[in-house]
């Protein structure tokens, strides 16, 4: 494991076909673990106790970056209390609420640092807030296609960095899903300028970037 300092997250690197990882932190179900492989999201997993085990679409090579994070639903205090009569929590179900609210905060907290271990991306892929506010981009081998999951799926205010550190003056295309806008227009352009960075936000009705020079 690579990450130190975060409680809902551990990072390892792969060896060679490796399927089965041991992570630190508790949860509340296993719907709540997620995975990602080189900061792409990955679902073929199954969670037992404190052991991930990846199924057989998920291929891993010496060197990949995996990351085993806790997602708990910012609703999962509602969820409690719609399942349970409000006349009628026990000491289970307030246990249960004061475990999920303190997950989830300590999740908003690490996310504030959220990236995969300065993995490098030179190919096309989606980018997921959830998982990830830092990607990094290597253009020596060409132009690349980065897609926006659908805008419903992020949060108002949901930000991610795309950080270009190759010394060309390739651009890359950032592209909104289906019919959704970025400033305005189908597709964005990233800047040129050799190891510049862009931020992209969600805002009401779709995204929008800030150029960071």
């Amino acid at each position: 494991m690579t990450d130190t300092g975060y409680l809902t997250r551990d990072t390892f690197s792969a060896t060679a076909a490796q399927t089965v990882f041991t992570f630190t932190f508790p949860y509340l179900k296993t719907t709540h673990v997620k995975a990602s492989v080189n900061g792409i999201t990955e679902t073929d997993f199954t969670v037992a106790g404190q052991v991930l085990t990846f199924g057989g679409s998920v291929s891993l090579s010496a060197g990949d970056s995996v990351r085993i994070f806790r997602r708990s639903p910012e609703t999962f205090a509602t969820q409690i209390f719609q399942a349970t009569a409000v006349d009628h929590l026990d000491d289970n179900d307030m246990d249960t609420l004061v475990k999920g609210l303190l997950y989830y905060n300590q999740e908003v907290d690490d996310r504030r640092h959220d990236w995969d271990s300065g993995y490098v991306h030179t190919a096309g892929f989606t980018a997921d807030l959830d998982v990830c506010q830092v990607y990094y981009l290597d253009l020596s081998g060409g132009t690349i296609t980065i897609a926006l999951p659908p805008i419903a799926s992020v949060p108002v205010g949901a930000s991610c960095i795309f950080s270009k550190g190759s010394p060309d003056a390739t651009q890359y295309t950032v592209d909104p899903d289906g019919s959704e806008l970025i400033n305005g227009a189908a597709t964005f352009l990233g800047p040129s300028v050799s190891y510049s960075p862009l931020k992209i936000y969600r805002e009401m009705s779709g995204w929008r970037t800030i150029n960071v020079f």
